[in-house]
């Protein structure tokens, strides 16, 4: 049929109380003279049946209308055959009559007119796949602003249909998936069931217009956006109410992004952009959003960025947990757990150190006596000391030296060298960061310093045999 010929959802003429309240039967006794007739409206490209007397089709009979081209202008011969108490059309091809009546019409029901307008109580497909129950609207004729339904095809070149009195409809997706509906007042509900293996059980939501289910596509996130919300039910559990976002919001059955609220089985909810939870590039990615735990405690957005985990560590959590609330449990107990074993790794460092400067503190009294020992470890100089003793305070390797002989007596005299010093300290600390330990490699800066500073070590000292006499700062 005609696409322009079909003028959906118009006609607001009458109350649709006034509609509702028609109850008809086609047991009305039919005129005397009405006959059974088939229509060819060949302007308009269908094929009427029903019951026809002084030129207006019958109250409160039955009509049906086919849509048929007659483009060519060539059409065959048609005929009405009563069999078992039913009507049958025919169309003769080739010498043989062809029975019709498995053809679905374009509409089929009760006529009646109110309010000088026409109406088909009954069903109507307006488009492939698309069957609607309803009191419609259907007329092709107007006069004095009266629409009527009329069996003169001489004066007929489009057919107008009011889709606004449908109570129900069913729609077959090109996906192959179910849609139905009823009439809500001011619009339409729209349920899709999906398949026994699909992931998602339903789809619910409201539609204005039925007119805009035509084209309706699972597949085609701008026909979901078109809806203003939606209601999904998931096969394990899981359900949401919200908006499609995403431009390919379905993919293997999947919803890729949605806004609203996401209601898990696992008795999580998340307000906001819902996308799957997933491990990828060495990191779990959560929906970004308002997150209510199972046990009704609510995080931000960025409640499991906090943790700096490992690829590995992120794919065992991934790989363990069921669900948000059992994946940020695990994620705070393996954070307590590696910030436990640092402190325990701290722990055996401190011991360790401890035990290497009573270590040290052991042999320096042993090497040098009780008194210069202990003044070596509180690293201060007096004189007397040898030059070994001034060697474990202040490295000779910090200091230009020179020696000189004066009435028989050995003199060396060290002159501290910022940039020997600097060298000295920087060579240990990157002997100690080669072998892996660069926490050691701080600490032995401070094990030169101890509990002095460089402002500390003296620019010049003097040796007389061997025998620290002077100490210049």
């Amino acid at each position: 049929m005609k696409t322009h010929q079909f003028l959906l959802s118009f006609f607001l003429l009458v109350c649709s109380s006034a509609i509702a309240s028609v109850l008809l039967a086609q047991d009305s006794k039919l005129p005397e003279k009405a006959k059974l007739e088939t229509i060819l409206y060949q302007d308009a490209d269908m094929i009427g049946v029903g019951y026809v007397y002084k030129k207006q089709f019958v109250e409160n009979q039955h009509v049906t209308f086919i849509s048929k081209s007659f483009r060519d202008k060539h059409f065959s011969s048609y005929r009405i055959k009563e069999k078992n108490g039913q009507t049958y059309l025919h169309e003769r091809k080739s010498n043989t009559w062809v029975d019709l009546s498995s053809l679905k019409p374009f509409i089929s029901g009760i006529y009646f007119t109110r309010n000088d307008t026409s109406y088909i109580k009954g069903i109507v497909n307006p488009y492939d796949g698309f069957v609607c129950e309803g009191i419609f609207i259907f007329c092709n004729s107007k006069h004095n602003n009266k629409y009527f339904l009329s069996p003169l095809a001489k004066e007929t070149q489009k057919f107008s249909l009011g889709m606004s009195g449908a109570t129900s409809y069913q729609l077959t997706i090109k996906e192959g998936y179910k849609a139905y509906g009823k009439s809500l007042g001011d619009g339409y509900s729209l349920k899709i069931d999906f398949p026994d293996k699909s992931k998602i059980l339903t789809l619910e939501s409201r539609v204005v217009k039925l007119n805009d289910l035509e084209g309706f596509s699972i597949s085609d996130a701008d026909c979901l956006k078109k809806l203003e919300s939606v209601k999904i039910k998931f096969a394990n559990g899981d359900s949401f109410s919200g908006t499609v976002t995403s431009a390919s919001a379905f993919s293997g059955e999947e919803l890729r992004l949605l806004r609203g609220k996401y209601t898990y089985s696992t008795g999580e909810e998340v307000i906001g952009e819902y996308s799957k939870i997933r491990y990828d590039d060495g990191i779990i990615y959560v929906p970004k959003g308002i997150i209510t735990f199972s046990d009704g405690v609510v995080a931000s957005n960025d409640w499991l960025r906090k943790y700096n985990f490992t690829s590995k560590e992120w794919k065992q959590i991934y790989d363990s947990c069921n669900g948000l609330t059992e994946i940020r449990d695990m994620a705070a107990q393996l954070e307590l757990k590696k910030q436990q074993e640092k402190i325990a790794e701290q722990r055996a460092e401190q011991l360790k150190r401890k035990k290497e400067e009573e270590e040290q503190r052991r042999n320096i009294i042993s090497k040098y006596g009780e008194y210069y020992g202990a003044l070596i470890i509180k690293k201060k100089l007096v004189p007397g000391m040898s030059q070994a003793m001034v060697n474990e305070v202040w490295s000779k390797d910090f200091f230009d030296c020179s020696i000189s002989t004066s009435s028989g007596r050995r003199i060396e005299v060290w002159t501290l060298n910022n940039d020997k010093m600097q060298i000295k300290i920087a060579s240990e600390a990157n002997k100690a960061d080669k072998s892996g330990e660069t926490a050691v490699a701080a600490m032995l800066l401070m094990n030169f310093l101890g509990s002095t500073s460089l402002s500390s070590v003296p620019n010049m000292l003097v040796f007389m045999n061997d025998k620290l006499t002077d100490i210049y700062k």
